[in-house]
């Protein structure tokens, strides 16, 4: 994540990611930062997140649907380039 990035850019990114809707997101918390400054003109920050999804409301087989979507899109932040 660059530097001076915001709490609405991690959301962007992770429901970009995730390919879910922001109103599934109940919450985003960041687990671990590190700032990555071994290449000097790449200065960004290194960030393991905790997403907190909700899907009350939705019949069994949309949550099992929304469950298997995530977990197939979360390897996709495992991305260096955020």
């Amino acid at each position: 994540m660059k530097i001076g990035y915001t709490e609405q850019d991690l959301k962007a990114y992770v429901l970009k990611k995730l390919r879910i809707n922001g109103s599934s997101v109940h919450q985003i918390k960041i687990l671990k930062e590190g700032l990555d400054s071994r290449k000097h003109d790449d200065i960004h920050y290194v960030i393991n997140l905790g997403v907190f999804v909700s899907c009350k409301g939705e019949s069994s087989d949309d949550q099992r649907k929304l469950e298997n979507e995530i977990l197939k899109n979360a390897r996709l932040l495992n991305d260096k380039n955020i």
